[in-house]
């Protein structure tokens, strides 16, 4: 895996005479490859030098496979007042190794959430996809978007009547009212 250590090469033999489950050596098996715990994900050498003291070997390299790490990305929850302007999302970051941040990732992740401008009071679900880097793969955890409540006055229109007559029909004021409601 990307940013771990690369693992304990062994040998694997066939032609061994007398029971054997591994020869005698002249030279103990060395192994070595290019790849580094800061390799990027890719397929890599691995080479051998060896000398058994009673065959002659045919070595064969083998490959070591770096796959990518896990990283989850998560997006804070968030809130805005019923037709107010979007928030501005943040991430955070789980699993990164080798020193990295999110300048490595080649492709943000999308946020998508249900909520539209004019959603009700309540709470969404925010979801994240599509982020890519050459060496993570990505696990992705949901926010909540909570809209809340906007400020509306209303207030009782103040009117008069003349004693003894019926009383007039009473109207509301109402200031703060958004989108055109």
């Amino acid at each position: 895996v990307y940013g771990t250590d690369n693992p304990t090469f062994s040998l694997n033999y066939s032609g061994l005479k007398n029971g054997e489950i591994a020869p005698a050596w002249d030279t103990a098996p060395t192994f070595t490859t290019d790849a580094t715990k800061t390799s990027d994900v890719g397929t890599y050498d691995v080479n051998v030098v060896c000398a058994p003291k009673n065959y002659t070997a045919t070595i064969t390299q083998g490959n070591l496979i770096v796959t990518k790490a896990p990283l989850t990305i998560g997006v804070e929850n968030a809130t805005r007042p019923y037709c107010g302007q979007e928030p501005t999302y943040t991430y955070t970051y789980s699993g990164f190794v080798n020193g990295d941040n999110e300048d490595v990732l080649t492709t943000k992740p999308s946020i998508k959430t249900e909520a539209t401008a004019t959603s009700n009071v309540g709470e969404y679900t925010i979801t994240l996809t599509d982020a890519q880097a050459k060496n993570y793969d990505f696990t992705y955890t949901d926010g909540t978007l909570s809209i809340t409540q906007v400020p509306l006055t209303v207030k009782a229109e103040s009117c008069s009547r003349d004693y003894g007559s019926e009383n007039p029909l009473f109207s509301l004021i109402y200031e703060g009212f958004v989108n055109g409601e």
